[in-house]
C-alpha cells in the first residue's frame, strides 16, 4: 500500500528531527548484539540506545532520566 502525502510529510518531518549514527560491527559482534537485544525483548536500536544511556550515566555524562520508548521498528 503506497504512503499518503500526509504520511510522507510526517515521515520527512520525523527524520529531520532525528540524528543518524551508523555503526558497522563485525558479523560476529552484530550477531551478539542482535541476540542480546532479542533476549532483552528489545529492538536492536532500543537495546543499543539503552546500553549507551547506561554507560553515559555511569560515566557521569547523562543525568538520570527515564529512557523514551523506541517508537521505530527494528531495521535490520
Amino acid at each position: 500500500m503506497p504512503c499518503t502525502e500526509a504520511q510522507k510529510r510526517g515521515n520527512a518531518a520525523y527524520n529531520r528531527r532525528q540524528d543518524n549514527i551508523m555503526i558497522r560491527p563485525s558479523k560476529a559482534e552484530g550477531a551478539l548484539i542482535r541476540a542480546a537485544a532479542a533476549e532483552a525483548g528489545q529492538s536492536v536500536q532500543g537495546y543499543i540506545l539503552d546500553t549507551l544511556r547506561a554507560r553515559l550515566q555511569a560515566d557521569g555524562q547523562l543525568p538520570p532520566v527515564p529512557a523514551p520508548t523506541d517508537p521505530t521498528p527494528d531495521e535490520d
